[in-house]
């Protein structure tokens, strides 16, 4: 198995989303779950309990909830996120990582050599798109799997699994 893999090369929107759709997801789960719970109780107060003619306004507004988990937020997520991918241009420069049995190494803003012992991260997940290191629950890197070859993808999973469960850290 191999002890040091590079990922160079440059963040895609799509990676970028990923990431952030992994970050909110617990919490667009919850305002989903009661959007739309808004909504068919709405919608069921309306039909059920009001005993008068259900007003139009009631049942568009009803519907607006029920289809904002499914229709509306996601368009609003994504533009959201494209929003801050055009704001930050300085986030799809060009980009060199190692990955080592130490850690990861990279360059800062400046050119200078920057390395992060294992220590310093506190799990990882694996998406469609990415692998995600956590230096905090909000503070992921993205190493975009587009980046390795093919048994790479295997061996690379395996060593961060091995570098977790090595050091009694659990995976995110």
């Amino acid at each position: 198995m191999a002890s040091e893999f590079t990922f160079a090369g440059e963040y895609r929107f799509e990676e970028y989303l990923d990431c952030h759709e992994i970050l909110a997801s617990r919490r667009r789960v919850w305002i989903h779950a009661i959007v739309f719970a808004y909504g068919l109780g709405l919608l069921g107060y309306g039909f059920f309990l009001s005993g008068a003619a259900v007003p139009w306004w009631l049942i568009a507004v009803a519907l607006l909830l029920i289809l904002y988990p499914f229709a509306i937020s996601p368009v609003l997520f994504r533009y959201r996120v494209k929003k801050a991918w055009d704001r930050y241009p300085r986030a799809r420069r060009r980009f060199e990582l190692r990955v080592t049995l130490e850690g990861i190494q990279s360059k800062d803003d400046r050119g200078n050599p920057a390395h992060l012992n294992w220590d310093n991260y506190i799990g990882w997940k694996e998406s469609p798109a990415n692998f995600l290191v956590f230096l905090s629950p909000l503070n992921p890197r993205i190493l975009p799997k587009r980046l390795l070859v093919g048994a790479e993808l295997a061996e690379f999973r395996d060593f961060l699994a091995g570098i977790f469960n090595n050091s009694e850290k659990s995976r995110s």
